[in-house]
């Protein structure tokens, strides 16, 4: 199976379980626009990452809520708050507002806890990873067992099944998180882009 970026648009993430489509020139309220996103300056307000396990980082952080809810929704959460060694590559809330509104319903229905699991699976691997190790790779196994692609970039980026690395190396206390400016979602090629999720 092939990695697959779907893109358009979303729900507010403030009620997970409620599909409300916005507009491609909106924005989910209480987020800022992808472009001023100052990824420089992301962790500002916790200098000392490593104090933080996955989980606590991504609930510390108003940009990451939508994937800190998924992991939540999922009871992945007490998986990435365990003593294990994970990489995670953590899509901000703007990136999930490039999704599909048919995408998000999907995602928000009830009945569907298998495909919230994958989408969060998908952005899971096992051991620590720094960029650095990234470039010399050329794939990566996600702990469901499906396969990223893994490409650098120009500039010095590296993508991880299509999604750009923005912000890369926030060591935590059970692993690396990388920020990503998309959402990977585990899906056949052949599927696009008429498969829903």
């Amino acid at each position: 199976m092939a990695a697959t970026i779907i893109s358009a648009t979303i729900l507010s993430c403030n009620r997970p379980d409620t599909p409300e489509t916005l507009s491609q020139t909106q924005v989910m309220p209480g987020t800022a626009p992808e472009s001023e996103i100052n990824y420089n300056t992301l962790f500002e307000a916790t200098p000392n990452t490593r104090l933080f396990d996955i989980v606590a980082l991504a609930n510390s952080n108003d940009h990451l809520s939508r994937f800190a809810a998924l992991l939540e929704e999922t009871s992945l959460n007490t998986v990435l708050e365990s003593g294990g060694s994970y990489t995670v590559f953590i899509p901000t809330n703007e990136a999930f507002n490039k999704l599909h509104p048919e995408e998000i319903q999907q995602l928000t229905n009830p009945e569907n806890d298998e495909i919230r699991k994958r989408l969060v699976q998908a952005h899971i691997v096992s051991g620590e990873l720094y960029s650095n190790d990234l470039e010399s790779i050329k794939q990566l196994k996600t702990t469901d067992g499906v396969e990223l692609s893994v490409s650098p970039e120009q500039g010095g980026y590296v993508t991880i099944g299509g999604a750009r690395i923005v912000k890369p190396n926030v060591a935590v206390s059970n692993g690396i998180v990388h920020i990503v400016d998309k959402v990977i979602l585990n899906e056949p090629e052949a599927a696009k882009p008429n498969k829903k999720l």
